[in-house]
């Protein structure tokens, strides 16, 4: 059973190679980045890592995210554009009024980084398996 809930969490078919050279890119990108700064906070890097993954796995999979990408989806470019604007007002807005350090967040998004890496590298794993 758990298969069949899992398929469900990344796209059909293999990753691309357009897919992978973006994802090699990424994940060199955020090695890099966290490889060579001056402050680096792990837990926030773990947890944007975690946050992504389950974000686009089983969140997404699950009956609020299906309902949350169709309405995101129908939702013409303009309103598609409000939205994102407000997440990211709103966002900066708590980030400032909590006085979240920059290292905190840059370590936070390139666990996010590193996370949609990780799903790429499972879709190009779970259809590899699925192909055998």
């Amino acid at each position: 059973m758990a298969t069949d809930s899992t398929a469900r969490w990344v796209p059909a078919g293999r990753p691309t190679r357009r897919d992978l050279a973006l994802a090699s890119l990424l994940a060199a990108l955020a090695i890099w980045r966290l490889a060579t700064a001056d402050a680096i906070v792990w837990t926030a890097a773990a947890v944007g890592f975690v946050t992504f993954a389950i974000a686009a796995g089983p969140a997404a999979a699950a009956s609020v995210g299906t309902g949350t990408g169709s309405w995101f989806r129908d939702s013409s470019v303009l309103g598609r554009v409000l939205v994102i604007v407000a997440a990211v007002a709103l966002v900066s807005s708590a980030l400032t009024a909590l006085n979240v350090s920059i290292a905190m967040v840059a370590s936070f998004v390139h666990g996010n980084v590193l996370g949609a890496v990780a799903i790429v590298g499972f879709k190009g794993v779970r259809t590899r398996r699925a192909a055998e």
